[in-house]
């Protein structure tokens, strides 16, 4: 078991939250390694989040333990979990948050982080990531089973999110824009490997009447003209060389980007 807990959020760094669940990481289990991924996926937007830990995650250490909080629905009947895929474990709120990483490595077991040992004896109704998640990672990291830390859940029931998978066709392939980083590149939920899984080769992005063309690096076109490619994590990626593809391109997360393939 790895003692290396990769943290993400959506808390930043002006309030007490990040460093507060350290607090408690360092409590309980105090050879415990916390490793910021980032605390500023944008306020409640799990999907952004979900695309944060995929990305990283492939490049986390065998065992260790991935601690996501970004959960608008704090207090309500969503459940908090604790997952197990072949390398990694995910703690945090079932709202699809880790939805992309699993997709990367299914999950084979999960549970309910409902046993009151392996919390915080006062839960809060608006931090779960201290009162629950927190105390869940340490515990974890501190050699205490999975299963010790709540009831078993069936892996198939964990919640997914609506509308994440591209839609391929014949000619073309419709992905979905779920994340848009800091410099306004536009990242689509359609990576390398399913495009090449669907014996699918790649010739340009449209958006309405704009074509981009896949290229290397952003060198390789004009300054303030549009470029695709597959970024480092190997999803599909729309960017303007030196400008905001989202906001010259007027793009959101969850428009739909078409791709002409052959």
């Amino acid at each position: 078991m790895s003692r290396t807990i990769a943290m993400i959020s959506d808390f930043g760094y002006r309030d007490h939250y990040v460093g507060t669940m350290k607090a408690v990481i360092n409590g309980i289990c105090p050879e415990a390694t916390p490793l910021d991924i980032c605390h500023e996926v944008p306020a409640h937007n799990v999907m952004s989040g979900s695309y944060v830990i995929a990305s990283a995650t492939p490049f986390l250490p065998a065992g260790t333990i991935v601690l996501g909080v970004v959960d608008p629905g704090v207090g309500t009947n969503r459940r908090a979990v604790a997952v197990q895929t072949e390398n990694h474990f995910f703690i945090g709120p079932d709202n699809g948050l880790f939805n992309m990483a699993y997709d990367l490595e299914p999950p084979v077991r999960a549970v309910e982080l409902n046993n009151a040992k392996y919390q915080l004896e006062n839960i809060s109704r608006t931090f779960h990531g201290r009162d629950i998640f927190s105390p869940a990672a340490a515990h974890l990291a501190a050699g205490v089973e999975l299963s010790e830390l709540g009831d078993e859940i069936e892996p198939e029931s964990l919640v997914r999110l609506p509308e994440i998978g591209p839609m391929i066709g014949n000619s073309a392939i419709e992905c979905r824009v779920v994340h848009i980083d800091h410099f306004g590149n536009v990242v689509t939920n359609l990576s390398r490997a399913v495009m090449e899984a669907a014996g699918k080769s790649a010739q340009y992005i449209r958006v309405g009447e704009t074509r981009a063309p896949f290229a290397e690096t952003f060198a390789d076109v004009p300054k303030n003209e549009p470029v695709a490619y597959f970024n480092s994590s190997d999803f599909l990626e729309l960017g303007i060389r030196n400008g905001s593809a989202a906001e010259q391109l007027e793009l959101q997360q969850r428009h739909l980007i078409h791709l002409e393939t052959k």
